[in-house]
């Protein structure tokens, strides 16, 4: 079944999407529907053209076929929501599942999903039904799946640091980023995600990485303490960082050492709304050091400006640092 995007293009709807959809479907009818079930279908429905055309699509299957006789089905005994249990209305599920089988996909009902987002400058703690721990930093958004094979978070953006539940090798725990994925078994360990990198830095335990691209290779393995980052125009690189510098995040910080001013300003950005930018070569080069307030962009740059007398202009969300650092602070070669 096709759809159209916000450019017109057409696209045919994906099985997952589909799976999704009628699952959805199922909890918005069931016995147990709260506002929590409500917002959660709200907020997938909103993400993509894709979500709301198939939960169109499903919808009128529904309609169609639901004078089905509705049998009933067992409760799975996985099916969980992250941090709480979902009732299901298994006639509804039935006839949903029908509706998919009319579309060609088969939905399996033995499955469990959630999606859970942060906002910038948010932070959040979920506990899942397995007990693994995830401390979402900002601007992160996450989908949990679990079945009887496997425990699966997909990181589709953001930072998160997993403290996972020991549950054997029958049920692996599995962490996925695009063609990555890491495998854990009661490991603590930090993922994050940027625009163009992927990086894993284990806490404890032992965790194994892997890509699609490397298929025909070993999974990296990773000690206690060590960080792999990966990018596509750079070979793997593994260092130790010093994880409190990592995870500053938990205590509202954001902890600088020796960057630059340009990558330091990446990095504040991600926790506010007011973005800052520099527009001078010689100014971003500057090497910066310290520990600042995350989310409080304007205290950082009023800091950079008075130390290396640099221009401070403020606009709506954005405050805009110009012109040459002063010759003391380029001597010094940092900024507090």
């Amino acid at each position: 079944m096709m759809f159209k995007d916000d450019q017109g293009m057409q696209h045919t709807l994906s099985p997952r999407a589909v799976e999704e959809a009628a699952a959805w479907l199922a909890l918005l009818h069931g016995p147990k529907r709260d506002e929590d079930i409500v917002l959660g279908f709200q907020r997938w429905r909103g993400e993509s053209v894709e979500h709301k055309a198939a939960f169109d699509a499903v919808t009128r299957m529904w309609e169609v076929t639901e004078r089905l006789p509705k049998r009933t089905l067992a409760l799975p005994k996985k099916w969980r929501r992250a941090g709480f249990r979902v009732g299901v209305n298994w006639g509804v599920a039935a006839v949903a599942t029908a509706a998919c089988a009319i579309l060609g996909v088969l939905v399996a009902v033995h499955f469990y999903f959630s999606a859970t987002t942060t906002a910038i400058g948010e932070q959040r703690m979920l506990t899942l039904e397995d007990g693994t721990r995830i401390y979402m930093n900002t601007a992160t958004r996450i989908k949990v799946r679990f079945n009887d094979e496997r425990r699966e978070v997909e990181l589709q953006a953001g930072e998160a640091l997993f403290v996972v539940a020991k549950r054997g090798a029958d049920w692996p725990f599995i962490v996925s980023a695009g063609d990555k994925t890491i495998t854990a078994l009661g490991t603590e360990f930090l993922a994050r995600r940027d625009a163009t990198t992927f990086a894993v830095t284990l806490v404890e335990g032992k965790v194994a990485v892997a890509t699609e691209q490397s298929s025909g290779e070993a999974p990296t393995v990773l000690a206690p303490g060590e960080r792999l980052t990966l990018a596509p125009t750079a070979p793997p690189r593994i260092d130790a960082p010093k994880i409190d510098e990592l995870t500053a995040w938990r205590r509202g910080r954001v902890e600088l050492n020796d960057v630059t001013l340009a990558q330091a300003i990446g990095e504040m950005n991600r926790y506010s709304t007011t973005q800052l930018s520099i527009e001078t070569s010689a100014a971003a080069e500057l090497i910066v050091k310290g520990s600042f307030r995350a989310g409080d962009t304007a205290s950082f740059a009023e800091t950079i400006a008075s130390t290396c007398e640099l221009m401070l202009i403020r606009e709506p969300n954005r405050i805009r640092l110009s012109g040459v650092p002063s010759p003391n602070c380029r001597e010094n070669n940092s900024a507090p």
